[in-house]
């Protein structure tokens, strides 16, 4: 199973979360005005926003699920050793 570890500090990814926010716009605007018409994301900011909160959402849901995995995953393994002591 793919592990969730973190290994950047805090100013990092701090840093990170900006360099993602920027790119989460770049792509709002480039599908939007794919989809609609160049200018439109200029044009409809609102739908700009919705996108980057999309992706946002998407993002900490795959984040989230990992993470749960990597709890079942030690669960499973204690209780494999718990066992194998009883």
């Amino acid at each position: 199973m793919d592990k969730l570890a973190i290994t950047a500090d805090a100013d990092t990814l701090f840093r990170q979360a900006g360099h993602t926010a920027e790119q989460y716009l770049r792509d709002g605007i480039e599908s939007i005005d794919q989809a609609m018409g160049d200018g439109f994301a200029a044009e409809h900011p609102e739908l700009v926003v919705a996108f980057m909160r999309v992706r946002r959402a998407g993002f900490h849901t795959v984040i989230i699920k990992k993470g749960l995995d990597n709890i079942v995953d030690a669960i499973t393994s204690c209780s494999y050793v718990m066992g194998d002591r009883a």
